[in-house]
């Protein structure tokens, strides 16, 4: 049988499921994409008769004086959620599979919870809780300590970032869990019987092995975090803080006539950056190389942290107090 013919036949083997997950591949990625990349290039509707091929949408979307600043700000944004959510979502993994503090056993149901809930629930509850003028929390603040001013505005870099943190932390988490547990503790074990404390065998011992995972992770948090859009609507647009996907929602909208084309501009910057970010990981992982050896499997207890215990119990419940009770409680009593 020739090569062409098994082709052929292979072609016609493939399944109904197989043919209709084509079709769902090619209308929810390939289509958009074709859109995005004939937008950038023309001067007004992708696919508008007489639409002639131009770098206008280009030259607007990034020849404003303004550009650099929302570049900048959803590069910022990225950033700072990506490192702290990747990094406080190892640590509550490694809390979790390793250690006796006590409110390990809830951060399984939190974080799912807070996976599963949409991120307009953090947006809007926060929105309403931390406003300067009449939110809660600013109000039981200057009644409890007389203090004229606020004790956060939720319209501000601080809010934007402490808002968008919540979800990232609750992935990683996720994400990170089952590396953790898998991972054989020989090699921990052995760090601290050598005289390490715990918290620097997590930094020196742990992290290390878990790298790559965590590296991805972040990547992950990093693309999550470009492409926003339902926290940024809510509080970076009243806030004046000016980033990519804000702005190509303005473009598209706040415009008599929508510019389409710098909105698919700003869409392929954003593509870019993404491609560029998977190119780095792939160059740093393919430059080192990782290898765990370890002894004979034994049973291992959960370590008692000592006063540090506290210290992630403490974080623990800011993070569930932050991340579901106060805006749950917002909401319920925002809706009576």
């Amino acid at each position: 049988m020739t090569e062409s013919r098994r082709r052929r036949r292979a072609f016609r083997g493939l399944s109904v499921v197989t043919w209709v997950l084509l079709l769902l591949l090619a209308v929810l990625i390939v289509y958009p994409t074709v859109t995005m990349l004939l937008g950038a290039f023309k001067d007004g509707s992708p696919f508008r008769p007489g639409s002639k091929w131009s770098l206008q949408g280009f030259i607007t979307a990034y020849g404003s004086p303004d550009s650099l600043a929302t570049i900048s700000g959803s590069i910022v944004l990225a950033l700072i959620t990506a490192v702290l959510g990747t990094g406080i979502g190892f640590i509550f993994a490694w809390v979790s599979t390793r250690t006796t503090v006590p409110l390990r056993r809830i951060l399984t149901p939190v974080m799912v919870v807070s996976v599963a809930l949409p991120s307009l629930f953090n947006a809007m509850g926060w929105s309403v809780l931390a406003n300067e003028n009449a939110g809660l929390l600013n109000e039981l603040w200057r009644q409890l300590t007389g203090a004229p001013d606020a004790l956060l505005n939720i319209y501000s870099w601080p809010g934007l970032v402490l808002v968008s943190l919540i979800k990232p932390i609750a992935i990683s988490y996720l994400l990170l869990l089952g590396p953790a547990r898998s991972l054989s503790r020989s090699v921990e074990e052995a760090s601290v019987l050598a005289g390490t404390g715990h918290i620097r065998t997590m930094v020196a011992v742990t992290a290390p092995v878990l790298m790559p995972t965590i590296l991805a992770v972040g990547i992950i948090n990093l693309i999550i975090g470009l492409e926003a859009f339902d926290i940024p609507a809510l509080i970076a647009i009243p806030a004046g803080i000016p980033l990519l996907s804000t702005e190509i929602f303005s473009l598209i909208s706040e415009n008599v006539i929508p510019d389409y084309s710098a909105a698919s501009a700003l869409a392929l910057g954003i593509c870019v950056i993404v491609l560029v970010l998977v190119w780095v990981r792939w160059r740093v992982m393919a430059s080192r190389s990782y290898a765990t050896v370890t002894g004979k499997a034994r049973e291992q207890r959960p370590w008692d942290l000592g006063r540090w215990s506290w210290i992630f119990t403490a974080m623990i419940a800011v993070y569930t107090l932050f991340a579901l009770i106060l805006p749950l409680a917002q909401l319920v009593l925002g809706s009576f």
